[in-house]
């Protein structure tokens, strides 16, 4: 697909939009000009809303997400360039025709620059103007990005593409995200839903080509920038959250628990709420802190991870007869999820490794738990990903899983035609951006015909409940799912982690948060590997 880029006057891209269009180039987008456009509407900056230009200022120094930097450092030199100077329409900017002349020939125009843009009648592009929005305009229209959302105590904003029209964040929705609000950081906010955007033109890219697109039935307020006031109570909201959540890490920190409830969970039901008392708990052996992550089991026991004093995890099969942990043979390293894997006559367990090592199989003798081989996924020698999970379908193997240095929001799926095979990347990976749905909670499950995608909800925090996906199509070329339900549990939180039992039932995890005067201690030695 040909495009047109659209800078303002100076030609510079910040990171992320060069990430994005770096991405989107898997989607087969093509970059065949760009055009520099100098504004007429200039921004004053009057002394009712300084306040929110400080804050936003502080939000961007030093970030390097949004550093700005030449295009040129993206673009081929062979690239044309056209500059031009727009006239101005009220608040809109109006590109003269000699700039929708220079699109001609091109099929659509990404724009990073300018603001509010004018669309005209006869658009020489097939399929229009593509710009982002950080927000959802279903109630979030306007700016500044992420700011009412955090003073509305959202936990979650939306991030979207749109094809643009002459209604203020009025186009067609061509992908959208859901990123995380950090109560306790605009920063953290920001940087987030721009990073949780980066894969949305890529995926607005194929849904063009397939002729995909969202209406929007009715668009949300129009906000504007807040005046010193609102900004006043803003930051008094963002101060009492640091507080409180440096107070937590400093002395709170969750028991988790691994338990098996004899229940039948309801997939396609909806929200579920499952009784603490139908949960038969296991007490956390010594000289473990707690046990979570019950992921796979065998005819003896079932797999989990085990928290040591060192805040390096464990993994050890509970069963009967008590705790085995398995003989990695590698001290100070961090494993966790661990899921058990047959392969013709072999068993393997396939842990998180991502501290330390790039997605790997441990070849395991089923009795004394000892490692007696490990192999590295090909073609993944170099990717991070947390809580990994396998899967065979028809005779192809999948990877489900996140990279650890993208945002808790994207879910990534890779695939291969052997479990010893090279793996690459889907074509329609990222499979969701929402932190209710995007971190694996187990292994995929198989339920009348049906598969599942359970996934953890780290909206508002991390392990508060497991949503259930829907997998509709899964294949080499196509990958879609439908969001279902929610489980969570009454008195306690969690569950992040579910696996159906061979038994019938579920084992799964929750926690409840406890004081713990080494709690802080705790979280600094896990910081350094540890994934809790």
């Amino acid at each position: 697909m040909k495009a047109i880029l659209l800078l303002n006057s100076d030609g510079s891209l910040t990171r992320w939009q060069a990430d994005a269009l770096q991405e989107a180039k898997r989607s087969g987008l093509s970059i065949s000009g760009v055009l520099l456009a100098a504004s007429q509407n200039k921004r004053k900056i009057h002394s009712g809303v300084v306040g929110y230009y400080a804050i936003a200022s502080l939000a961007q120094v030093g970030n390097p997400w949004m550093k700005r930097q030449s295009s040129t450092d993206v673009l081929d030199d062979s690239v044309p360039v056209l500059m031009v100077s727009c006239t101005a329409s009220g608040s809109w900017d109006v590109l003269p025709s000699e700039a929708w002349d220079f699109c001609s020939g091109n099929d659509v125009m990404i724009k990073f620059g300018l603001g509010l843009l004018r669309i005209p009648e006869n658009l020489p592009l097939r399929h229009g103007v593509l710009s982002y929005h950080h927000g959802d305009p279903r109630s979030y229209r306007g700016r500044p990005a992420g700011f009412h959302e955090m003073v509305s105590h959202e936990p979650i904003m939306g991030v979207i593409v749109q094809r643009l029209s002459n209604v203020l964040d009025g186009g067609e929705v061509l992908a959208e995200a859901k990123s995380p609000v950090y109560p306790h950081s605009y920063r953290a906010t920001l940087t987030n839903a721009y990073r949780s955007g980066v894969p949305l033109l890529g995926a607005a890219v194929r849904n063009l080509l397939f002729h995909r697109q969202t209406d929007i039935d009715s668009l949300g307020r129009n906000y504007s920038l807040p005046n010193n006031a609102v900004v006043a109570k803003f930051l008094a909201q963002q101060a009492a959250a640091s507080a409180s959540r440096l107070a937590y890490g400093a002395f709170r920190r969750k028991a988790w628990q691994v338990g098996y409830s004899a229940i039948s969970l309801n997939l396609t039901g909806g929200d579920t709420v499952i009784s603490s008392s139908e949960i038969n708990r296991t007490p956390t052996p010594k000289p473990y802190s707690f046990l979570a992550d019950p992921c796979s089991e065998d005819s003896q026991g079932i797999f989990c991870e085990a928290m040591p004093a060192s805040g390096k995890g464990r993994i050890v099969r509970l069963s009967r007869e008590g705790v085995d942990e398995v003989g990695f043979g590698r001290q100070g390293s961090h494993f966790s999820y661990p899921q058990r894997v047959d392969s013709g006559s072999n068993c393997y367990l396939f842990p998180e490794v991502a501290s330390h090592s790039s997605p790997c199989l441990y070849e395991i003798d089923s009795h004394s738990l000892s490692v007696f081989g490990q192999w590295k996924l090909t073609g993944l020698e170099a990717e991070r990903i947390l809580d990994g999970t396998l899967f065979e379908h028809l005779g192809r193997w999948y990877l489900f899983g996140q990279r650890a240095d993208e945002p808790v929001s994207i879910a990534r799926l890779w695939h291969s035609e052997g479990l010893f095979d090279r793996w690459e990347e889907h074509q329609d990976s990222p499979i969701a951006i929402d932190p209710r749905r995007a971190r694996m909670a187990g292994p995929i499950m198989k339920d009348g015909g049906n598969l599942f995608r359970l996934t953890q909800d780290s909206s508002g925090g991390y392990g508060a409940a497991v949503t259930i996906n829907q997998i509709q199509a899964i294949s080499s070329e196509t990958y879609a799912e439908k969001f279902l339900g929610r489980v969570s549990i009454d008195g306690w939180k969690g569950p992040h982690t579910i696996t159906a039992s061979s038994q019938g039932g579920y084992w799964l995890d929750c926690y409840r948060d406890v004081w713990s005067l080494r709690a802080g201690v705790s979280r600094l030695r896990a910081r350094f590997g540890g994934k809790r």
